[in-house]
């Protein structure tokens, strides 16, 4: 198998974990006083945990990718951008984790707020990041040709 493929097999698991993670967490939000809340926080913090590692997952498989498919793009800038918002959304989930589960074990208070504050606004960026990411991933393969290979002419 191409080493470059293993990237687009990879990537689909973390957009679909962190986009799963962040509407349970925020069905968690609105549902925190149901019996079931303590369950629903623990699944989107699992949810989150898979997402995280399969985001860093598919960097690395993106780092391989890059070395062999950078050659042959007509506008690499795109490929930077793609890979800049990449790390910036695993950096932003990673810090929500860390900060959801902190959240969790601190009392109510001021600073517990303010961390609710903050997480929302890890979760909204990092959505955001993750929507653009893939944008430009698709733009990559779709209008670039990254590491696709043709074996026929079309007439």
């Amino acid at each position: 198998m191409r080493a470059e493929l293993f990237h687009p097999l990879l990537v689909h698991f973390p957009i679909a974990l962190l986009v799963v993670a962040s509407v349970v967490r925020l069905v968690h939000g609105i549902f925190r006083n149901n019996r079931f809340a303590q369950t629903i926080l623990v699944f989107s913090w699992i949810l989150l945990f898979l997402g995280v590692v399969s985001a860093w997952l598919a960097i690395l498989a993106g780092e391989v990718a890059e070395s062999i498919v950078r050659a042959t793009l007509c506008q690499p800038d795109v490929l930077d951008h793609h890979q800049q918002l990449a790390y910036t959304t695993a950096i932003i989930f990673s810090c929500a984790l860390v900060a959801d589960i902190g959240l969790f074990w601190l009392k109510p208070s001021m600073l517990k707020s303010l961390l609710a504050a903050v997480l929302l606004v890890l979760y909204l960026s990092g959505a955001v990041s993750l929507v653009f990411t893939g944008s430009f991933g698709g733009s990559l393969v779709y209008d670039q040709g990254a590491a696709v290979e043709k074996k026929c002419s079309v007439s």
